[in-house]
């Protein structure tokens, strides 16, 4: 998995997220995130910028599981 954010390391409070948007590909770190994300969501999430430009949830993604383990 590629975070679109750039260089970030992966560790504590810093996890690969997955959006829940539909037609959405995109993988952030919690820090690559503008602004950071603290915590890992639960279910469906939406980054600002998703939220921002109108998108919705994918109603085929699969809630609670917003975050990869490498």
């Amino acid at each position: 998995m590629t975070c679109g954010g750039g260089d970030s390391v992966e560790g504590e409070n810093n996890e690969i997220l997955l959006f829940d948007g539909l037609q959405c590909a995109n993988n952030y770190h919690q820090q690559c995130c503008s602004p950071p994300v603290a915590s890992v969501p639960e279910g469906a999430w939406l980054c600002p910028t998703l939220v921002r430009d109108g998108r919705v949830v994918d109603p085929q993604a699969r809630h609670g599981l917003s975050l990869i383990h490498n």
